[in-house]
């Protein structure tokens, strides 16, 4: 079965990765994996640098999820009205090797990771976010969502 990954982030540009993503899925009758992940390390830097206590760091760590759980309610929404089969993911840690070994890990013979664009630049590669620079320098498969 193909697979079309895409990471959530609640950014405009993870929408339209999101809405094409669901597009492409639907006409190849492929499957979505919509996955967020929860930058933890981000979050025990601020404690360790005194920028949170660590009941603020709880607090903070509790609302990103509450977010990170509406992202990924827009992407079931947005596939459901496809009929598009989807999966959802909340991952713990470093967003980039956390995406990829997900990734990897999967058994899918087919897999495609979905990123949007996040500004118009004369640059091609300054046109995507440092996670998504990241994982086009990977060896995994990328799709790109245009205009």
């Amino acid at each position: 079965m193909c697979k079309i990954f895409v990471p959530i982030t609640g950014s405009d540009e993870s929408k339209k990765a999101t809405d094409k993503a669901v597009e492409v899925a639907a006409f190849l009758n492929a499957k979505i994996v919509a996955i967020h992940v929860l930058d933890n390390e981000s979050i025990a830097k601020l404690q360790r640098y005194k920028i949170f206590i660590e009941e603020e760091s709880s607090i903070f760590g509790e609302s990103l999820k509450r977010d990170a759980e509406k992202y990924l309610d827009y992407a079931k929404h947005v596939a459901q009205s496809f009929h598009v089969e989807i999966e959802t993911v909340l991952l713990e840690g470093d967003p980039f090797m956390e995406l990829q070994q997900y990734i990897r890990n999967d058994p899918s013979s087919q897999k495609f990771i979905m990123i949007a664009r996040t500004k118009d630049s004369d640059s091609f590669i300054e046109t995507f976010g440092s996670l998504e620079k990241k994982l086009m320098r990977s060896d995994l498969s990328i799709m790109i969502a245009g205009e």
